[in-house]
C-alpha cells in the first residue's frame, strides 16, 4: 500500500529535509548547504510582478505566513505543481538553474549540481504529497513521524 509506505518514510523525508540523513538524531547538527529562506506558500497568487515582460520583470512576495528554513526548490516545486508533463518540468527546473547559477558566487554555483537540484525537488514533491494526502478534515496528518 504506497499510504503505509509513505507513512512509514516520514522520518526519513523530514531528516533529510532539515539537511541530515535518516540515521543521524533529530538534534544533530543540519548539512546547511543549499539551505535558505523560503516562502513556504509560494504560488502565482502570492506574487506580484509587473506588466513588462522579458529581462527586466520585478516581483515582490506576497503573504509570509510560511517562511521558514529550507531548500529552495520548495518554492519552486510550488511553483511548477500544475505543469502536466515531466518534461515541461525539467524544462523550467534548467531555467531556473540557469538564472540562478547568474545570480550566486562562482564557489557556490560550481556545487550545486544539476543531480543535487533534482534531488532537492523531488524530496521537496514527496514532502508536499505527504503533507496533501496525510492532512485530513483539518483534524489530524497521519503521515508525519
Amino acid at each position: 500500500d504506497e499510504w503505509r509506505r509513505l507513512s512509514a518514510a516520514a522520518k526519513s523525508i523530514d531528516a533529510r529535509l532539515a539537511g541530515r540523513n535518516a540515521t543521524m538524531p533529530a538534534d544533530a547538527r543540519s548539512e546547511i548547504r543549499h539551505r535558505t529562506l523560503v516562502h513556504g506558500d509560494a504560488k502565482p497568487e502570492n506574487l506580484l510582478c509587473s506588466g513588462q515582460h522579458g529581462r527586466h520583470v520585478q516581483c515582490a512576495g506576497l503573504d509570509f505566513a510560511w517562511v521558514g528554513e529550507g531548500y529552495g526548490m520548495y518554492d519552486v516545486m510550488y511553483l511548477l505543481w500544475d505543469q502536466r508533463t515531466q518534461t515541461m518540468v525539467d524544462e523550467h527546473l534548467m531555467s531556473y538553474r540557469e538564472s540562478l547559477l547568474q545570480q550566486l558566487p562562482a564557489e557556490s554555483a560550481n556545487v550545486y549540481m544539476p543531480h543535487i537540484m533534482k534531488h532537492h525537488f523531488e524530496l521537496c514533491v514527496a514532502d508536499f504529497i505527504r503533507w496533501w494526502v496525510g492532512y485530513r478534515d483539518g483534524s489530524r496528518f497521519w503521515a508525519m513521524p
